[in-house]
């Protein structure tokens, strides 16, 4: 489900730039620091620590951001296991999270391909082989969401949203 494509690329590009300006620019600041006051600095020593330090940072960040976009940890069941969460699971958390314009087509594919994969599992139909059984499964309003693209810009309406999700756990 990640998107893909030169906007994909171009985001991640530009994401990947702006770190790249930030860890440039911090070491050049404290070298510039150094110089000014007279601690004679090692350019090479300076410029090392500043990459290594900010690709540190960087990664940290990271890896705080994607634990809070999965959310807390699935409790253990009965049998002491915990359930497994499905990655899109999580996706859909961090999306609802923030929720931007151009998430919203991302969630909106992802919900169709949620929708898709609970009339295989619950009802044996394929919705692209077997429209006619799907439509009927799924009722009008769901069939016009999955089926109508443009329905992508409704879900930056939260209530919108919850009624959608609200209806695909009734599948």
């Amino acid at each position: 489900m990640n998107r893909s494509g030169p906007t994909a690329m171009s985001d991640r590009s530009a994401a990947w730039m702006r770190r790249a300006v930030l860890v440039a620019a911090s070491t050049a600041a404290a070298f510039a620091f150094m110089v000014l006051t007279d601690m004679s600095p090692d350019p090479t020593l300076i410029i090392v620590t500043g990459v290594v330090g900010g690709v540190a940072l960087i990664t940290a960040t990271d890896l705080l951001r994607s634990a809070a976009a999965a959310g807390p940890a699935p409790q253990p069941t009965r049998s002491g296991t915990a359930p497994r969460v499905d990655a899109r699971i999580r996706s859909l958390r961090f999306n609802i999270r923030s929720m931007r314009d151009e998430r919203a087509e991302r969630l909106y594919r992802l919900l169709v391909d949620l929708i898709d994969d609970q009339l295989v599992v619950a009802h044996g139909i394929d919705r692209a082989a077997q429209p006619e059984r799907a439509a009927a499964v799924l009722g009008p309003e769901l069939q016009r969401f999955v089926t109508d693209p443009s329905s992508a810009a409704s879900l930056k309406r939260l209530p919108r949203l919850d009624h959608v999700v609200s209806q695909i756990e009734q599948l």
